[in-house]
């Protein structure tokens, strides 16, 4: 299939064809959805827990880390408490 042949059964130019393949444009969804009807497949989204990109993802994957180990050390024992709870302490008038 030609460009000119796929940008005619998906509604688009030749030209926005060409600069999909190059990578210089990006498709919104609603072309990129007929782009792929067009081919034979069926887009649909998937969610999923966290969108990682840029700066964001290395930041995600450091605070993962750490909960993991925090997770599997052991708990340390807890001193008690050198004074009494808040709400012992506090008298309502």
């Amino acid at each position: 299939m030609t460009q000119s042949q796929l940008a005619l059964a998906a509604g688009t130019s030749q030209s926005a064809i060409s600069a999909y393949e190059r990578g210089e444009k990006d498709p919104g969804w609603a072309t990129l959805c007929r782009l792929s009807a067009v081919l034979g497949y069926d887009l649909g989204i998937v969610p999923t827990y966290a969108t990682r990109r840029g700066a964001a993802a290395g930041r995600y994957d450091v605070i993962a880390d750490v909960l993991a180990l925090s997770d599997a050390l052991p708990p340390r024992p807890r001193k008690p408490m050198a004074f009494p709870p808040f709400k012992s302490v506090i008298r309502r008038q």
